[in-house]
């Protein structure tokens, strides 16, 4: 398992680190168990990694107080919720995970930060692979 004290430096550091803690998670279901709790699974390993990764991202990796507030606005200008969430996932792929939960949370819409996480849940397979 990747040394969990190490720096997150990249999307794909950090989308390596998602997967390790999902893993390690389903690895303590049997089998047929897995398929019946996964999204609950999921939601403690998403739950779980932003919260580490936010301690453990360097200054480098972490997205700028001016460049969250341009995504933002970018992501303010869509119509409609979907797009919206369809940007967010696009900001996780370029900038990661973390800072995509970042400007989401910075938004201050609660429900679309519900809604991406709930999103993330659901397309959290897509989005790893």
């Amino acid at each position: 398992m990747e040394n969990m004290g190490s720096k997150i430096e990249n999307p794909a550091q950090e989308i390596s680190a998602l997967k390790e803690r999902l893993a390690a998670l389903e690895g303590g279901y049997g089998e047929p168990s897995v398929e019946k709790v996964r999204p609950e699974i999921a939601r403690e390993a998403l739950t779980r990694h932003l919260k580490e990764t936010r301690e453990r991202a360097s200054d480098a990796y972490k997205i700028s107080p001016e460049e969250a507030h341009r995504c933002s606005l970018d992501i303010e200008e869509k119509k409609t919720e979907e797009a919206r969430i369809d940007a967010l996932f696009e900001l996780a792929r370029d900038k990661g995970i973390t800072n995509a939960f970042e400007v989401a949370g910075g938004l201050g819409s609660p429900h679309l930060l519900d809604a991406f996480h709930d999103a993330f849940i659901k397309r959290h397979d897509e989005f790893l692979r």
